[in-house]
């Protein structure tokens, strides 16, 4: 998700589970969101509607998530990310991946990044998250390459 899309979220976009946790969905997908975020974020939840868990769906769409915190978001994003919201982004992506969540449709479905940007961010990391290597194996071809290996 980019940074003007966090910033265009709806009170829609955020629910309670019921396990009781909170869940948002940034894209396609509803994730739970860290304990440490969760508390944050029902402060700034109770603070825009402090009812909005009743609120329905309806009227919670109409709400910006962030427009009372954050009033002039173009101003915002230059100031705070300097203009490194991408980078910011595909470290984040590419965390994802190398952290094992390795299913593009998943990405796609959870950080709303493109199927093309998928594959570029594979090709410019040397990270192809369809083909994983073993590590063990990954450990025989490093000596063989080295000319270290015993066989």
């Amino acid at each position: 998700m980019t940074a003007t899309a966090a910033l265009k979220l709806n009170l829609d976009c955020v629910e309670i589970h019921e396990n009781g946790h909170i869940v948002i969905k940034p894209a396609r997908a509803w994730l739970s969101v860290p304990k440490s975020i969760e508390r944050i974020l029902l402060e700034v939840l109770s603070e825009i509607k402090p009812d909005w868990a009743e609120t329905p769906p309806k009227e919670r769409s109409l709400i910006k998530l962030f427009a009372k915190h954050i009033p002039a978001q173009p101003y915002f994003i230059d100031k705070a990310f300097q203009g490194k919201t991408r980078i910011l982004r595909n470290s984040a992506i590419f965390s994802a991946m190398m952290r094992g969540n390795l299913d593009r449709v998943t990405l796609h479905h959870a950080m709303g990044v493109s199927m093309p940007h998928l594959v570029q961010l594979e090709k410019l990391l040397s990270a192809d998250i369809h083909c994983r290597l073993d590590p063990e194996f990954i450990k025989k071809r490093n000596k063989h390459i080295l000319g270290t290996a015993d066989d």
